[in-house]
């Protein structure tokens, strides 16, 4: 009989298939069901493979344990009889009753979860493979037991690969759990035709046995040599490293990227396709090519981890996924020339299941317990390198056929660089860990790594928590900065503009009731979907109240003892731990709707996206909380998804408007630049002026993103629309929009906000003939006093560039404390008429008044300097080209500070 694997009957291979098919394809369905309850981060996906690995070695031992009862119909009996009993836990569906609180212990509460769903039919499937090479050396002496082992490591590679393209773009994950069940049935069936044909086979060879044949009897022991103890550790630590290796590349991948089957696939795929090679054939490992390589993937990963650098999220993975392919090419086939005679096949088996499994505890248990930072893949990078040196000075050592002269210098030099290369790891691994000293505190838990470490900036020192390398927030350490809106966060940023407009609607709307005599709710109700140190806090005014979901515990005990923002704000604060969308489904189940005006969603942990928080069915759950004409601003920074455009398709899906700000960075306030798109039925909101000058337009390229669901959310799709095609409409501008730099800190909030606003409409509304802009330098400003004031002023107006460009109509001020001086610089092409208007209008800075009273004079001076620009007639549309009469006027770019026309402004 002909089959596609010589010596494999039909049967035998296709239920080994199926097996191994089912058995990965579980996992991502499995882990689908979890990630919502758990709040979509890498420690969901890492417990889950801790699961499947103690399954799996439960699976090989009960398999090995099954294959030493000499009864082959006993065999059977017994394992077709266990089969059936877990077809009576079908189907696997998690029970909406089980979602977490927020007080469990997710790694427990994860494994427990697992067990109930499908613990009984993930171990059968776990001891099918090994259990049916067991019945086909026994029943087929000729046979070649091992390469089923590579046709299950076949099925589980298809299983993977095509759950992304096939099963999960087309199916509902209810509809994938119900599918996999009737599979698992299939199975079954098939099972019990490999253990009739046991049986039968097993009359049959008692009666006219068949010789060995010489493929399943391996040269370096003899056949019924039991392995010793140090083989047996050396298959358990292969596998181990192997196993460490997968589980923290796979989590260093998803924190860079999104947590989503994807990007679990590929690492596991690869882990299985080095299985495939090394069990397949012998030559596809090559210590002459793999060694070398080594020592090339641990520089380039080390390259990665240690660069200050950004770089691109697809090269990165290519990296990270390369060195994954060396080092499990090089476990596994070191594994594979210490394999043993196909009749100790069972006990091999349970050996690389036990290193597997005791990988993965020390990645999802041993590590988070232990570790302070994120450094098993550190350690696991030395640990892979030193193995694979045993195991090769081993075989060295112990092979009588001496390899020629040259490949034996060969192997020694690329084991000598191995041995150079894990010293270095080890040295890099101590110098990472002597940098983590430098933070203020460290913790680690199964959501992952924090950080709390001084930053300076141009105001003084700074506290920033960091989650890996991502900044959730930092906060000025100076008396009078600290209540300052940092980050992503800043007054300018799109959830700073949603909760001002939203306020300025809100007096608007009290001041007419009280008029009318009738009662108006004080403060905003303002929800935030992810704590980090508390910074929207610095947004709230008294009579607010700032409702938090954190899912990480430890981030809010570390927002209250090294940051002030929860403890400064005179708003009341609540903080709820737990998942944001599992508390607010059992808010409004229990109390009702939290009646929100304005509602942050930012809870993502760098570049990982909780997909379940940004899915159409999240959002209807938002607006139930939401108060009428309530607002939703979402969070979309991120440089390698489109989030903003999936948001849009959401509000679409809904019937809402989505405004898109896009906020650049302003050092001297400790912010960002932020992408934020902000969604509502709020017509009069959407009209006023501040989110009028700062929106970004939509284009088409941008419209049309598929709306992520519960059920289907393509990283895909995401990545497609990754790139803003419409720019900040800031980026060009002067300045980029900057038209405030107060590093002095002179100017009251309000008063920042009133001349930003004016000053920002102007520009836009003139095309950019009139920018107005405000700097400010501070007595400790460096350098500051050792020029003159003049000299000052021309040098900041070329670092802003005001002198450069288009012409323009501009006024650019500037308050310099180290000279005591207020001074201007205009732009050319200001009439004699409108420069008299001008000076008017700067002639309250001229007298001698106090430091304190700068910044309502200064918001003043704005609002008349905008009002005479509003007047100019080219402003109007007319004689635009710049070509003003100019006799009697200014100079372009003319100073106006102690020039030939006099002091203008003397000291204060």
């Amino acid at each position: 009989m002909k089959t596609t694997l010589p010596g494999l009957i039909p049967v035998y291979a296709a239920t080994t298939f199926l097996s191994a098919f089912l058995l990965f394809q579980v996992q991502p369905i499995l882990a689908g069901f979890l990630l919502p309850w758990f709040g979509g981060g890498p420690g969901v996906w890492t417990a889950c493979m801790l699961f499947f690995q103690v399954l799996l070695l439960g699976g090989y031992t009960y398999a090995h344990l099954l294959g030493r009862v000499p009864n082959a119909q006993r065999q059977a009996i017994i394992h077709l009889v266990i089969i059936a009993l877990t077809l009576l836990t079908l189907p696997i569906l998690l029970d909406p009753a089980s979602k977490p609180t927020g007080t469990e212990m997710p790694t427990a509460s994860i494994l427990m979860l697992l067990a109930i769903t499908a613990g009984g039919p993930y171990f059968m499937l776990a001891a099918s493979s090994p259990l049916l090479a067991s019945w086909y050396r026994r029943s087929h002496p000729d046979g070649a037991p091992y390469r089923l082992y590579a046709l299950s490591n076949a099925g589980s590679l298809l299983a993977l690969l095509s759950y992304p393209f096939v099963f999960e773009s087309s199916f509902s994950l209810r509809a994938q759990g119900i599918g996999w069940s009737w599979a698992y049935a299939v199975f079954g069936i098939a099972t019990a035709a490999c253990a009739w044909l046991l049986v039968r086979n097993m009359n049959v060879t008692s009666i006219v046995p068949t010789p060995p044949s010489p493929e399943t009897v391996t040269p370096r022991e003899p056949r019924d040599a039991s392995p010793r103890w140090p083989t047996v550790l050396a298959w358990i630590a292969l596998s181990a490293t192997g196993s460490v290796m997968l589980l923290a590349t796979t989590s260093q991948i998803s924190q860079e990227l999104s947590v989503m089957p994807m990007l679990w696939i590929l690492p596991l795929s690869i882990y299985l396709l080095t299985f495939i090679l090394c069990f397949e054939r012998d030559a596809w490992y090559d210590r002459r090519v793999f060694v070398p390589l080594l020592a090339v993937s641990v520089g380039a990963v080390l390259y990665l981890m240690l660069s200050e650098a950004a770089v691109d999220i697809r090269t990165q993975i290519g990296i990270y996924l390369a060195a994954l392919f060396v080092f499990c090419m090089s476990c596994h086939g070191e594994l594979v020339r210490l394999r043993p005679p196909a009749n100790r096949l069972t006990g091999f088996y349970l050996a690389v299941a036990l290193g597997g499994a005791f990988g993965g505890f020390l990645t999802a248990v041993v590590a988070p317990l232990i570790f302070s930072g994120y450094w098993e893949y550190d350690l696991a990078l030395a640990a892979t390198v030193l193995a694979v040196l045993l195991a090769v000075l081993r075989d060295l050592k112990r092979n009588p056929k001496r390899p020629p002269r040259l490949a034996r210098h060969l192997a020694l030099a690329g084991t000598l660089g191995a041995l150079v290369m894990a010293g270095l790891i080890a040295g890099l691994t101590m110098h990472i860990a002597n940098w983590e000293h430098e933070a203020i505190a460290t913790n680690r838990n199964f959501f992952g790594v924090l950080r709390v470490k001084p930053v300076p900036s141009i105001a003084g020192e700074m506290h920033r928590m960091l989650h890996g390398k991502t900044s959730h927030g930092v906060q000025f350490q100076a008396p009078n900065l600290r209540r300052i809106a940092t980050s992503y966060y800043g007054r300018h940023s799109g959830v700073g503009l949603a909760i001002g407009a939203y306020r300025d609607l809100r007096k608007d709307a009290a001041t007419f009731e009280s008029s009318n005599g009738r009662g108006v709710e004080s403060g905003l109700r303002i929800g935030s979907i992810g704590l980090g140190v508390g910074t929207v806090a610095a947004l709230a005014e008294r009579g607010d109240l700032v409702h938090f979901y954190e899912i990480n515990p430890q981030v809010e005990r570390l927002a209250r003892k090294h940051f002030s923002f929860l403890s400064d704000t005179p708003a009341d604060v609540e903080v709820v731990i737990g998942d944001a969308r599992i508390q607010l489904e059992r808010e409004l189940e229990k109390d009702g709707p939290q009646k929100f005006d304005v509602l942050v969603v930012d809870a993502f942990n760098g570049d990982s996206v909780p997909r379940h928080l940004l899915t159409v069915e999240a959002y209807a759950l938002y607006r139930r909380h939401l108060r009428p004409g309530g607002v939703i601003a979402f969070h979309t920074s991120n440089h390698n998804l489109g989030l903003s455009s999936i948001v849009h398709s959401i509000a679409q899906h809904n019937g809402d408007e989505a405004v898109r700000i896009q906020s650049v960075e302003e050092e001297w306030l400790g912010t960002t630049s932020a992408r934020w798109v902000i969604t509502t039925r709020n017509a009069d909101l959407l009209t006023l002026e501040r989110l009028r000058v700062e929106a970004t337009p939509w284009v088409s390229e941008e419209i049309g993103a598929q709306a992520w669901t519960d059920d289907q959310a393509s990283l895909w799709e995401a990545m497609k629309y990754r790139r803003t095609r419409q720019p900040n409409r800031w980026r060009q501008a002067l300045n980029k929009g900057r038209f405030i730099v107060d590093t002095a800190h002179l100017l009251m909030p309000a008063d920042a906000e009133a001349i930003r606003q004016r000053s920002r409409a102007l520009y836009l509304d003139s095309s950019g003939r009139f920018p107005i802009m405000i700097l400010t330098v501070g007595s400790d400003a460096d350098g500051a006093d050792a020029i003159g004031f003049e000299e000052l002023v021309s040098h900041l107006a070329d670092r802003v560039g005001f002198n450069q460009g288009k012409p323009h109509q501009g006024v650019m001020i500037l308050v310099s404390l180290p000279h005591g001086r207020v001074g201007a610089r205009i732009g050319k092409n200001w009439t004699r008429e409108s420069k008299q208007h001008l000076m008017g209008a700067l002639s309250p800075l001229s007298s001698d008044m106090e430091r304190t009273k700068l910044s309502g004079v200064l918001a003043s001076t704005v609002e008349a300097l905008n009002r005479i620009a509003r007047e100019q007639a080219d402003f109007l549309g007319r004689n635009l080209t710049g070509t003003h009469p100019t006799t009697g006027g200014c100079q372009p770019n003319e100073v106006i500070c102690g020039s030939k026309e006099g002091d203008l402004f003397p000291a204060f």
